[in-house]
C-alpha cells in the first residue's frame, strides 16, 4: 500500500538538533541498519517509501507540532560501576592514610561527568511521506528509541508512533509552499513557483553527513510546518 501520510511521533524528552535536519528517509535508513546491518545506499531497497526525481525519497524533514520551547537540559556523560562504591574508595587518601585530600573534580578519577545540551522541548513531531506507512511505523517502533543527536543518552526519547492519512503529498513541499526537505535547486524550480526560500550547499540524499555530496539546494528553516 503506497499512500501519502503524516507520521506522528510522541516524545518524552527534549530532542537535540543535529548539523542537518532529521529526514524520514534518514531515520528509516538507521532503522534498516539496526534490523539488517546494511548501511547507507544498501538500505535504499528496504526503505518503504517512494522515490521521485533524482532518486530522492518522498520523505520530509522532521517538524514540530504544537507548542515547543528551547531549553538547556542536564545530562550524565558517564556512569560508574559498583566497584567505584567500594568502601576503600572512601578511606583517607593522603600518603600516610591519615587524612583526606581535596577531590579534583576537573580531571582524573573523580572528574565531574555532568554536562548539558541545548534541547527542543516538544511533545509531538511529525514527518510527511509517501509509501507504506504500516511498515514505516513497524521499522521505527522496533529499531529506533529516540530522535536527533544524543538519543542514546536519553534525548528525544520516543513514546509512541502512529500515522494519519493526508489528502495531498507534502513530503517535498509543505502546505504553506515551503521546502519540506532538502531538494536540489533545479528540482525545486520545476515543482514550485516560490523563490523566497533559503539556498545553501547541503546534502540531499543518504548519507546526509557526507558533505562531499552537497549540492546547491533549498531546505527548510522553520521548525514548524
Amino acid at each position: 500500500m503506497s499512500v501519502p501520510f503524516k507520521l506522528v511521533i510522541k516524545l518524552a524528552t527534549p530532542f537535540v538538533m543535529g548539523r542537518t535536519r532529521t529526514t524520514l528517509d534518514g531515520l528509516l535508513s538507521a532503522a534498516v541498519f539496526k534490523e539488517t546491518g546494511l548501511m547507507e545506499k544498501d538500505t535504499f531497497a528496504h526503505i518503504p517509501l517512494e522515490r521521485g526525481e533524482g532518486g530522492i525519497f518522498k520523505a520530509s524533514c522532521m517538524f514540530v507540532h504544537g507548542i515547543f520551547t528551547h531549553e538547556v537540559v542536564g545530562r550524565v556523560m558517564g556512569l560508574r560501576g559498583r566497584s567505584d562504591l567500594d568502601e576503600s574508595m572512601f578511606s583517607p587518601n593522603s600518603k600516610t592514610g591519615t587524612r583526606y585530600l581535596a577531590v579534583d573534580t576537573a580531571r582524573g578519577t573523580y572528574k565531574s561527568n555532568m554536562s548539558n545540551y541545548q534541547g527542543v522541548n516538544a511533545r509531538t513531531v511529525v514527518f510527511f511521506g509517501v509509501g507504506d506507512p504500516d511498515r514505516v511505523v513497524q521499522l521505527i517502533e522496533n529499531n529506533i528509541i529516540g530522535i536527533g543527536k544524543r538519543s542514546s543518552a536519553g534525548a528525544g526519547q520516543i513514546t509512541s508512533v502512529h500515522w494519519e492519512p493526508v489528502t495531498e503529498d507534502w513530503s517535498w513541499v509543505t502546505p504553506s509552499g515551503k521546502p519540506a526537505r532538502p531538494l536540489p535547486l533545479a528540482i525545486w524550480n520545476k515543482i514550485s513557483a516560490s523563490r523566497d526560500v533559503p539556498i545553501s550547499n547541503v546534502t540531499v540524499q543518504i548519507p546526509y553527513w557526507d558533505v562531499a555530496m552537497a549540492v546547491e539546494a533549498v531546505h527548510p528553516v522553520d521548525l514548524s510546518v
